[in-house]
């Protein structure tokens, strides 16, 4: 295996990328990824993540600008402060930090980071004793999208000895961490107890798990076009016209799905979790959710939730819905000719021709809400939006038409409540949100 060269960087970079910009803390990794990316004839410039989190944090700061003036690259600081929500403190460093890279890339610029091989295999072995799923045991991607760019590790195939070497004979110098020291943390204790035992025994060891990871990925990358196209074929749509990303794919039928060999199930329900946006729950986890959703009785709406969404089976189908319900929204005075936010989860457009003198309102639905039927009489709303197969979740958060007087006219459920929209009617879009990409769903002919 060849050293370190800037030819790492030119053959890992995606064909529309035209600018790079280097993921700087000033460690030996990221000093010499920054000496390579110099020589490769891109625009180059360097983004410095300050977390605050060590008293040398400003001294580290300094050595990033000095040696960026030395090289003639422009360097963006960027601070940040890590908030533990149920994490550790590596991943909360770590969430922060890749955040603000995301929002410090420029269209079509390449963000180096100088993850290498020993990195690699601390990650899969991490990612191991956690238990996590044959996706995770890709490792870290070498390219993939980030906001407006993308994200590159070019230096996978390298090993940390292999960097140092480098930096040596470059006359590099460097910043060293001392919380890298510290086998407190999980990552740490790897690298100082774990590998260095199994490369002792096994010297091929860290090249070993990093070609693994390899194999997975290519393994992954052959199959997925079959699983997406399985999805495609057999999901309801969930996107704009003319869509046909994965991320258009809507909620997944129940019958099709149990058709299939289990393995396979657990595939395509990942996948599924996966193009929704959706933090995918530990193998033990997915294989439960699993059972529950397509081994309960038929007339059942199981439902299983982890601290990263929840699926539930409604009329033959899977739903991802976000982990927290949105807040049900409070009664809204209607403006005619405007369109008007309910709550947080839609916006209603209001006709027109609708009279402001009216006094119409819109709420939620309560129990005993009776709605007039053409031939006369009442029918109760509950029962009404059973049978147009509304969704369980949306029945007490649709908007309600009523009078002044509180008297319920009408249910404003996707459907246009009148003439139509933009004239004397009403209309509900229900909001899209990112943690529940199949919440908008309100029935046939409405989702």
């Amino acid at each position: 295996m060849a050293g370190p060269s800037p030819a790492l960087i030119l053959n890992a970079l995606p064909g529309d990328a035209h600018a790079l910009a280097v993921g700087f803390s000033g460690g030996v990794d990221s000093s010499v990824l920054l000496d390579l990316a110099g020589q490769c004839g891109h625009p180059v410039r360097a983004i410095h993540i300050h977390h605050g989190l060590s008293p040398d944090a400003d001294q580290w700061t300094d050595h990033c600008r000095s040696v960026c003036q030395r090289y003639g690259i422009d360097l963006q600081v960027v601070g940040v402060r890590p908030r533990q929500q149920g994490q550790g403190p590596e991943a909360a460093a770590r969430q922060v930090r890749y955040q603000a890279f995301e929002a410090a890339l420029a269209e079509g610029e390449a963000l180096l980071l100088g993850h290498h091989a020993d990195d690699q295999a601390e990650t899969l072995l991490l990612r191991l004793v956690r238990g996590t799923g044959p996706d995770g045991m890709g490792g870290m991607a070498r390219v993939r999208p980030l906001g407006k760019g993308w994200l590159v590790r070019p230096l996978l195939d390298q090993t940390r000895r292999d960097l140092k070497a480098y930096a040596h004979d470059q006359g590099l110098g460097w910043v060293d961490d001392p919380s890298n020291d510290q086998a407190r943390f999980d990552r740490n204790y790897l690298r100082h107890h774990v590998l260095p035992t199994l490369t002792a025994r096994w010297p091929q060891a860290v090249s070993a798990i990093t070609r693994y990871a390899s194999h997975r990925r290519d393994e992954a990358q052959a199959t997925r076009p079959l699983v997406d196209r399985w999805l495609a074929e057999h999901a309801l749509f969930n996107g704009p016209a003319g869509d046909e990303a994965p991320g258009a794919i809507g909620p997944l039928p129940v019958e099709s799905l149990a058709a299939e060999p289990i393995p396979l199930q657990k595939v395509l329900l990942r996948r599924w979790l996966t193009v929704g946006g959706m933090a995918v729950p530990g193998s033990q986890q997915l294989a439960a959710g699993r059972a529950m959703l397509l081994e309960a009785s038929a007339d059942a709406q199981p439902q299983w939730a982890w601290p990263g969404g929840r699926v539930t089976r409604h009329r033959g189908y899977l739903f991802r819905l976000p982990a927290q319900w949105p807040a049900v929204p409070a009664p809204l005075r209607l403006r005619p000719g405007a369109a008007q936010a309910w709550g947080d989860i839609g916006r209603i457009v209001v006709g027109r021709r609708v009279a402001a003198d009216e006094g119409l309102w819109v709420r939620p639905p309560r129990p005993g809400d009776r709605l007039p039927i053409r031939r006369g009489g009442h029918t109760p709303v509950k029962e009404r939006l059973r049978r147009a197969g509304v969704p369980p979740w949306w029945r007490h958060r649709l908007p309600l038409l009523v009078d002044g007087s509180d008297k319920p006219l009408a249910l404003i459920d996707g459907s246009a409540t009148g003439e139509g929209p933009g004239d004397d009617g009403l209309f509900f879009a229900p909001a899209r949100l990112p943690s529940g990409p199949d919440w908008h769903w309100l029935g046939p002919g409405r989702g």
